[in-house]
């Protein structure tokens, strides 16, 4: 996209997304400005190309890229994150009348992740997307709602249940020492007893011969 030939104006890019290539501010500019707001720029090349050219005003406010631009600023709520994070789908009319980048779910990530352009943008005037849905929408459904960055609004996804965290075994009781097996106790030998004849009971019985 080239920009050019703005004198004492502004121009504004709101919620749009670039994809491959950014934009090329080509001039004359007198006294111009641009702004940036809400969009999205997935190159590996510089995203901003000539933006110190003389006469030219350049701001931006939560705009995403993959490559971060040389001669600007950092504004508001300045994403920058990899192609990988910005989880864009296939072009695409997604029920739209135009082709779209739908940003989505970041592949392969577990526990499951929104790309970073989704409830990423500040409130605009813009009350639709590209494709005609409701701007903004929750990136999980049931949670707040929030405009996302680029031309699109994310389809509301239904949020995965969060991972259980495995309980930590509870440590063995440390096994209880076996009780010492008491010894069995040896019967003593029972010992007759003697009998001294002085000791017997005065009975009335005989105890010598019998006549």
């Amino acid at each position: 996209m080239s920009i050019g030939n703005v004198e004492c104006g502004s121009v504004e890019l709101l919620h749009d997304t670039f994809v491959g290539a950014g934009a090329a501010f080509t001039g004359p500019f007198a006294d111009a400005q641009v702004s940036l707001t809400n969009t999205a720029f997935d190159t590996a090349q510089e995203p901003l190309q000539a933006a110190s050219i003389a006469g030219l005003s350049l701001k931006e406010s939560h705009v995403a890229y993959t490559t971060a631009p040389a001669a600007l600023a950092a504004g508001d709520g300045r994403v920058v994150a990899t192609s990988k994070e910005f989880a864009l789908g296939a072009l695409g009319l997604a029920g739209g009348s135009t082709p779209v980048h739908v940003p989505g779910l970041i592949v392969g990530e577990k526990p499951e992740r929104l790309s970073v352009m989704i409830n990423a943008a500040e409130p605009s005037e813009l009350t639709l997307d590209q494709r005609g849905s409701a701007r903004s929408q929750a990136g999980w459904i049931g949670e707040a709602v929030q405009p996302d960055i680029g031309a699109v609004e994310a389809d509301p996804r239904k949020k995965p249940d969060a991972p259980i965290d495995p309980i930590d075994p509870v440590d063995l009781v440390d096994p209880v020492d076996p009780v010492d097996p008491i010894d069995p106790v040896k019967p003593e030998p029972v010992k007759p007893a003697v009998v001294k004849p002085g000791n017997l009971a005065h009975t009335g019985a005989a105890t010598g011969p019998t006549a």
